[in-house]
């Protein structure tokens, strides 16, 4: 019998919205009609629902007329009871879950009797909020354990919670290329796989355009038609550096850029030189020097001058020794990294930055001005050292249109 109760009961619970109006509606009228039925039979109703053998009008109406006030009343407190409260509850949950307390759970047990919709949404909540929730205290042994592996400060703990500190931005940052960078290669497998082997992907940045390579297409088409180019865009930071050159031919085949053989047996690839690339100076278009259109190395002289750190490159390493024995009046000022930062520096510094022409379009407020000296950089298509079939049509077809 217990048993058969509590399934009676469950039963009832989850009763859809609709069959609870109804039953509403059938309980009140029938109550009423009943309560009515008493006072006619007992006579307490003096005539008033029932005279001579007739119903008058006026008790009708008046009968009709409760019927619909108590049902409107009874609709009304049934609706806040099983719908409207546990909506605001229901409410109340999602925003803490949304606030990150996936602890929040719903319990329809404990409204009373609900509709079916409200106890499977319910559920759903549920079931959400289980899947989503990591207990703080594993959170805050996640976070140590990276702190540790990675013998970084990432956060700072306060009261109010967790906030990022300048090397955990910069790990944050990183991690969203590297999540973007794994989305593109699946991209690019695709798309290999569609086109087969015929197609060269050019990694290009601001540090490493490719669209010299774009213009020379036309010529290069005749050459090997049956190739195609697919661009494949990379940050440009010293660790995608290391590692796009260490493993040209893998998701990237070409890149260009200035080098020297120190580079490329550090990095463990080879190069295709195009040309001698002379050294240049980009100046702020606000710069006094901006209004010449040839500098000399004396134009430098009491001015900062912007240089890749020693090491870098061998050919600008001896400019630099030059600059420095035959000119003490420039101020050489060192940089680590070739990156659009340090265009961004030089334009807002007011100082003056070694250049030359294939990066002459990265800043729209700085000049690139020859300078009349003689210091030139290699630059070139850099590849594998055992590129494949594909990639060596098309470096030879880049040496018959340079005529190298």
């Amino acid at each position: 019998m217990k048993n058969a109760f509590n399934r009676l009961r469950s039963g009832m619970e989850t009763l859809n919205l609709t069959m609870l109006l109804i039953l509403n509606l059938f309980f009140m009228v029938f109550l009423l009609l009943a309560v009515c039925t008493v006072l006619v039979l007992a006579g307490v109703d003096e005539g008033f629902l029932y005279h001579d053998g007739q119903v008058e009008l006026g008790g009708a109406l008046a009968f009709v007329y409760t019927v619909c006030i108590l049902i409107a009343v009874s609709m009304v407190v049934m609706i806040r009871m099983v719908f409207i409260h546990p909506l605001q509850r229901n409410i109340e949950a999602m925003k803490k879950l949304a606030n990150g307390d996936f602890t929040v759970r719903v319990n329809h047990a404990e409204h009373g009797y609900v509709p079916r919709e409200m106890v499977e949404f319910e559920q759903s909540f549920n079931k959400a909020a289980e899947e989503l929730f990591i207990t703080p205290p594993a959170v805050i042994k996640q976070i140590t354990s990276l702190e540790s592996s990675l013998d970084l400060k990432l956060f700072i703990r306060s009261p109010r919670g967790l906030k990022l500190t300048e090397a955990g931005k910069s790990v944050y940052r990183d991690a969203q290329y590297i999540v973007q960078y794994c989305k593109d290669a699946v991209v690019r497998a695709k798309n290999a796989a569609e086109e087969g082997d015929k197609v060269i992907r050019i990694g290009v940045s601001p540090m490493t355009p490719g669209q010299f390579l774009l213009d020379l297409w036309p010529s290069l088409h005749q050459h090997c038609p049956d190739i195609k180019f697919q661009l494949v865009p990379y940050e440009n930071t010293p660790e995608n550096a290391r590692e796009i050159l260490r493993n040209l031919g893998q998701n990237i085949d070409i890149v260009a850029g200035p080098y020297d053989q120190n580079l490329l047996d550090t990095r463990q690839c080879a190069a295709l030189e195009l040309s001698r690339e002379p050294v240049r100076c980009a100046v702020s278009i606000y710069h006094p020097l901006a209004a010449k259109e040839t500098l000399t190395a004396d134009d430098l002289h009491g001015e900062n001058f912007l240089m890749i750190r020693r090491g870098w490159n061998h050919y600008l390493d001896q400019m630099r020794d030059e600059l420095w024995r035959d000119h003490p009046q420039i101020h050489i000022v060192d940089f680590d990294f070739l990156s659009i930062n340090i265009f961004n520096q030089c334009e807002n510094s007011n100082d003056i930055l070694m250049t030359i022409d294939n990066w002459k379009n990265i800043h729209p407020l700085l000049k690139t001005i020859p300078v009349d000296w003689d210091y030139t950089v290699p630059f070139g298509l850099f590849h594998s050292p055992k590129p494949s079939a594909t990639v060596k049509r098309f470096l030879k077809a880049v040496k018959t249109v340079y005529e190298l």
